[in-house]
Parts: structure tokens; C-alpha cells; sequence
């Protein structure tokens, strides 16, 4: 579960248009491991994303990344990385 704030804004290059964000998150995670067993890992992360609206706009690109470091990482956790990449037609 994670529950995050982000502030965007936007800009065009040719018939591009582009936007991007930059804000944090809060990740709540229970991981499984065959060998330890489970590990709850809490975490407030800061990150953002950025995505591209091809000139037509039927395409539409986004890659995001979110990051904890150790401090900001709890319970069971040394730190923590999300990682999305998406593309979508319409």
C-alpha cells in the first residue's frame, strides 16, 4: 500500500507534451521470503515521475522512481526502491 502527494507541472516541445512531478510517498510493504520468512518494511520515499504525450496524443509514455534511504526506512527494512515503467495506446 503506499499513499503519496506530488506536485506537476507541464511543458511542450514540438508537438510533444510533456510532464513531470517530483513529491513523496509513504509504502507500507510485507515481503515474503521462502528462507527468513515475512519482513514488514515502512517507508517514506521521495521521487517523481515524468511522462511524454506523443503529438498526436494516442501515445503516452511515463517512467517514475521512488527511493527511502536507510534513515527513512523502518521496521524491517535497510532501504527502499520503486521503479515503474508504463507505456499505453489509445
Amino acid at each position: 500500500m503506499n499513499v503519496g502527494l506530488l506536485a506537476t507541472g507541464d511543458s511542450a516541445i514540438g508537438n510533444s507534451r510533456f510532464e513531470g512531478g517530483l513529491g513523496g510517498k509513504v509504502y507500507s510493504v510485507t515481503v515474503g521470503n521462502a528462507t527468513v520468512g515475512n519482513a514488514d518494511v515502512l517507508a517514506l520515499a521521495l521521487g517523481g515521475q515524468v511522462r511524454c504525450f506523443s503529438a498526436t496524443g494516442r501515445l503516452l509514455s511515463e517512467l517514475t522512481l521512488f527511493y527511502a534511504p536507510h534513515v527513512v526506512t523502518l521496521l524491517d527494512g535497510q532501504r527502499f526502491f520503486d521503479v515503474g515503467v508504463r507505456a499505453e495506446s489509445s
